[in-house]
């Protein structure tokens, strides 16, 4: 620990916390970023227009915790301008050599940004961008699950030997353990931060930037994030496929996926079209909502996606 404090933490973390109504949660979230083993670190939290008591809270903790970081702020925006532009109004007031992003709902297990920190030195600063492992909590706290798929195809997609093929594959798939993201603060702005046309989908796109640029994706293979699963803009209890962000998804495909795929990429094609008209048969048939019948049309259209054919190898090579 010694040798981590005397070397490693001389480059200082930004911990951006990008948060709106979250007054159930944040306050977790906080705490567990206090508890980082890693102790150089900056708060950066950029609330986006909260109408409940989040920024009360926030103020509050920071001012009872601010001598534990090298510098703690919270930033407001008197509407709300969705999770892209927060998100870069956020990094924009970081001053770290990395960012580590976390939800006002998600939580850090305690050695996160350490972990984070040994696979940069290992490295040698190679690599710009990572990803790790998350488990999923709900609303409680409780862990209810793993995403061991994720986490194999993460495992595969680090192994690819050049960027070009890091990048098809995330244009084809993304891997959605995006709570993980830790990257350079220097890139990120050089790659032009986050597609504020996407409003509310920071994530994917931020990572084709860094991939199309020419940056390779790491893996750290441990899990460093709890990702709270609850009503929110990508889950709701209510629909099967929250309308808002279907509507982002087909935003951000005609924007960063279409353009770059060649018409003759049969599968791809194919597995949007299906994909596509599952969405319209859950929205327009089912009604939206959930049940078993809804259930067994989802699980009767993943035999027939060809995108999902290779998830559905990866859970049985996991075990499930």
């Amino acid at each position: 620990m010694d040798k981590l404090n005397g070397i490693m933490e001389k480059e200082l973390v930004s911990v951006l916390v990008p948060a709106f109504h979250s007054g159930n949660t944040i306050v977790k979230t906080l705490q567990s970023i206090y508890h980082q083993t890693y102790q150089n670190l900056e708060l950066i939290v950029t609330d986006d227009g909260s109408a409940d008591e989040s920024i009360e809270l926030i103020q509050d903790w920071i001012e009872a915790n601010r001598a534990r970081f090298q510098h703690a702020v919270l930033l407001t925006s008197e509407e709300n301008t969705g999770i892209s532009k927060n998100v870069n109004r956020g990094a924009a007031a970081c001053k770290g050599d990395w960012i580590k992003i976390i939800a006002a709902d998600d939580l850090l297990l305690p050695d996160c940004i350490e972990e984070y920190m040994r696979l940069v030195r290992a490295d040698e600063g190679q690599i710009k961008i990572y990803q790790s492992n998350e488990e999923v909590i709900n609303e409680k706290g409780e862990i209810t699950g793993c995403m061991e798929n994720e986490r194999l195809r993460m495992k595969k997609l680090a192994a690819m030997e050049t960027v070009k093929e890091q990048y098809r594959y995330f244009l084809f798939n993304d891997i959605k353990v995006s709570p993980t993201l830790f990257f350079s603060r220097k890139v990120f702005h050089e790659v032009g931060g986050c597609d504020e046309e996407i409003r509310n989908i920071d994530d994917y796109p931020l990572k084709l930037r860094f991939l199309q640029k020419g940056y390779r994706m790491g893996h750290l293979d441990s899990v460093t994030v709890q990702y709270r699963i609850h009503n929110s803009i990508s889950h709701s209890k209510k629909e099967v496929c929250p309308l808002n962000h279907v509507r982002q998804r087909r935003i951000l495909k005609k924007r960063c996926c279409y353009p770059y795929i060649s018409k003759t990429e049969i599968s791809y094609w194919v597995s949007e079209y299906l994909e596509r008209f599952q969405e319209n048969m859950i929205i327009f048939v089912f009604r939206n909502k959930p049940g078993l019948g809804v259930k067994c049309f989802m699980k009767a259209m993943s035999y027939l996606i060809p995108r999902q054919w290779e998830r559905r190898l990866v859970e049985r090579k996991a075990g499930k």
